[in-house]
């Protein structure tokens, strides 16, 4: 299968497959995972028989990959915040976190260096300052986990 069959078929598939798995996954209509497989499968080849369907999803799926990453982010931060009674933090999920913001930073760059024009700081300095606080805060969190 050629690289441009599997961008334009392979990946609308799986995506197809793996949201409408999660979604019967998520709502917990079916007990069982492999007729919950079953069902994704074949919504999924229905949806990628249309060539309307496929740009559809060729169009939107960046969107749709930022969108899954922002959710995910959110649940990251939001499980570390949200401790059980009796329970310790997760500091692991604190490391990821801060190694997740440091990357989202340094990747978009472009994107913020015109609010640094007028203030005393570029953003080169603004990132270093930054990334030496989320350092700090990535060895105290080894530092509790460890201690955990």
């Amino acid at each position: 299968m050629p690289t441009t069959e599997l961008m334009t078929i392979g990946i609308p598939f799986f995506f197809i497959l793996a949201v409408v798995f999660g979604s019967l996954e998520f709502s917990g209509v079916f007990k069982n995972k492999g007729v919950k497989f079953i069902i994704a499968a074949a919504i999924a080849f229905f949806g990628v028989s249309n060539a309307t369907f496929i740009e559809t999803i060729n169009l939107y799926m960046p969107y749709a990959a930022v969108f899954f990453i922002i959710l995910f982010f959110i649940g990251y931060v939001a499980k570390f915040f949200k401790v059980e009674k009796g329970q310790q933090r997760d500091w692991v999920l604190m490391i990821i976190v801060v190694g997740l913001l440091l990357i989202l930073l340094v990747s978009m760059q472009g994107n913020f260096e015109q609010y640094f024009k007028n203030l005393p700081i570029n953003y080169e300095n603004f990132l270093i300052i930054v990334a030496i606080i989320l350092f700090i805060v990535a060895l105290f969190a080894a530092y509790k986990h460890g201690r955990a």
